[in-house]
C-alpha cells in the first residue's frame, strides 16, 4: 500500500494523517491539498492540512513512487528542505521525518535517518519508525543513535496510531556543548508527534514491559471478540436474506414452497456452524456454502438457487 494522497473520514483519522510515516491512500481532499502541478499522476506537491508539510515529487495514480526521492519543506521553517524516499508499501525508508504535531513556537523537529517497518499489533498495520539517525528536537538537544518502537494498545479504539520510542546512543545539548551517553524512554504518543525522552530507569521499564505483555493478552482477547461479532454480523445477514425472499415472494410459488422447507435447515445449520466452532478462523461465506450442501440432501439445483439468494 503506497504512500496515497488521502484517508480515513473523522478526526481520528485527520489526526492519523499527522503521522508521516504511515501509509495513506485515498484521494481525500480532507487531508491533503494539491498545491503545485499533478498530485495524481505527475510531478506535483501536496500539503498536509494537519501538518502543512508540503510532499513534493512525481504521482502514479496517487501513489508516491518507490526509490524516488521527495522534497519536503514547512512554512515554520521558509526556505528549508528536506527528503524523503518511500518503500514499495508507500512507507518511508529513508530520509527526513518531519514532526508536524505538538509543535512550540517556530521548532520542528526531525529525524534524520534510516526506518524500520513494524507490525502494530493493536492497529493491525505496518508503520515507519525511526531506527538510526539523528533527531534535532528543535530546541537544542540532537539525540544521535538507535532507535527503538514500542506499539500501545492505545491505538485499540481509534486509527490513531500510538506508541513508546526507546532511544540509546549520545544525546547533545548544543547550547551548553555537553554530550551524555545512555538509554532514553519516552511516553505514551501519537506518531506525528516528536518523542520527548526522559533517561530510562528499571521502574520505568519494568512498568512498561509489564503493560506491553498485558496488552497483548488483552487485545488478543478484544480481537477475537470483535472477530466473532463479524462472523453473527455475517451471518444474520445470510439468514436475513432468505427471511426476505419468503416473505417478498422473490421466486415462484413452487420454488418457494420448497425453499421454505430447506431454508430453515440452512439458517439452523449455519448458526450451530457458527455456535460449534469460536475462532476457528472459518469464514461465514465457507459456512454457508456447507450448510446449503448439508440441507440439500445432494440436489444440485437447489443449492445452486439458494446460493444466489444468499449473495450479498
Amino acid at each position: 500500500m503506497r504512500l496515497h494522497l488521502t484517508g480515513l473520514a473523522g478526526l481520528a483519522a485527520r489526526l492519523l494523517a499527522a503521522a508521516p510515516a504511515r501509509a495513506l491512500h485515498g484521494g481525500d481532499e480532507r487531508l491533503f491539498k494539491c498545491e503545485r502541478g499533478d498530485c495524481q499522476n505527475g510531478p506535483g506537491g501536496a500539503r498536509s492540512h494537519i501538518t502543512s508539510v508540503l510532499v513534493e515529487g512525481p504521482w502514479r495514480s496517487g501513489h508516491t513512487v518507490p526509490g524516488e526521492t521527495y522534497r519536503l519543506s514547512h512554512p515554520v521553517k521558509p526556505g528549508s528542505h528536506w527528503k524523503a524516499v518511500y518503500a514499495d508499501n508507500g512507507l518511508q525508508d529513508s530520509g527526513d521525518m518531519l514532526f508536524g504535531l505538538g509543535l512550540r513556537g517556530r521548532a520542528l523537529p526531525v529525524f534524520s535517518g534510516s526506518f524500520a517497518h513494524v507490525e502494530h499489533p493493536f492497529a493491525r498495520l505496518r508503520v515507519a519508525v525511526p531506527r538510526r539517525g539523528q533527531l534535532d528536537d528543535g530546541h537544542g538537544y540532537l539525540y544521535q543513535g538507535r532507535f527503538e518502537y514500542l506499539p500501545a494498545r492505545n491505538t485499540m479504539n481509534s486509527n490513531l496510531v500510538e506508541g513508546t520510542y526507546i532511544f540509546f546512543g549520545t544525546v547533545v545539548d548544543t547550547e551548553e556543548n555537553r554530550r551524555e551517553t545512555g538509554l532514553w524512554v519516552s511516553n505514551v504518543q501519537p506518531n506525528g508527534l516528536a518523542p520527548m525522552f526522559h533517561k530510562a530507569d528499571v521502574a520505568f521499564l519494568l512498568a512498561l514491559q509489564r503493560r506491553h505483555q498485558k496488552d497483548l493478552q488483552i487485545a488478543d482477547v478484544e480481537f477475537a471478540e470483535r472477530a466473532e461479532r463479524q462472523r453473527w454480523m455475517d451471518a444474520l445477514a445470510v439468514v436475513g436474506r432468505l427471511t426476505m425472499t419468503l416473505a417478498t415472494g422473490g421466486v415462484s410459488a413452487a420454488r418457494r414452497e420448497l425453499i421454505s422447507d430447506v431454508a430453515g435447515e440452512v439458517a439452523m445449520n449455519l448458526v450451530g456452524s457458527v455456535l460449534a466452532k469460536p475462532g476457528s478462523g472459518q469464514s461465514v461465506a465457507e459456512a454457508t456454502q456447507q450448510a446449503i450442501q448439508k440441507s440439500t440432501g445432494g440436489d444440485e439445483g437447489l443449492a445452486e438457487l439458494l446460493r444466489d439468494l444468499v449473495k450479498p
